[in-house]
């Protein structure tokens, strides 16, 4: 999205100079920029819609990219990396238990844990996708 999206944040970036040589600023706390300047602005906004609707369904639809990357990347933790911590934890247990340490209580926190991972890496991704178009 980054690479499809650079000459169109280079346009933006001409934009908001533009308006500063001519003494203005927008901001998200403010502007002094004149009505016509929003106008400008939300056109250029606008042409982002193609170029993001050309590039959403290849990672964001079913059958996208990035929709069959999170399966996959959910499969490791189910099939690979929960076992995996799960094992981890019952020979931490085994090493409390030869200290006499109490573990009757221990409950592994491995699914959990990646659980927030697995949340956590769809979500740097996901944020990326737009609620609706530019209006």
């Amino acid at each position: 999205m980054d690479r499809a999206f650079a000459p169109h944040e280079a346009k933006i970036a001409a934009f908001y100079k533009k308006i500063e040589g001519m003494g203005f600023y927008m901001t998200e706390s403010g502007s002094n920029a004149p009505p016509w300047a929003f106008a400008e602005l939300a056109a250029i906004m606008k042409e982002q819609n193609p170029i993001y609707l050309g590039i959403c369904p290849q990672w964001f639809g079913t059958a996208g990219q990035f929709v069959a990357w999170l399966k996959r990347y959910k499969d490791w933790h189910v099939q690979k990396h929960i076992p995996y911590m799960e094992t981890h934890d019952e020979q931490t247990i085994s090493s409390y238990t030869m200290l006499n340490t109490p573990t009757a209580a221990y409950k592994s926190t491995a699914t959990m844990a990646s659980v927030k991972d697995y949340l956590a890496q769809s979500m740097v991704v996901y944020q990326k996708r737009w609620l609706s178009p530019r209006k």
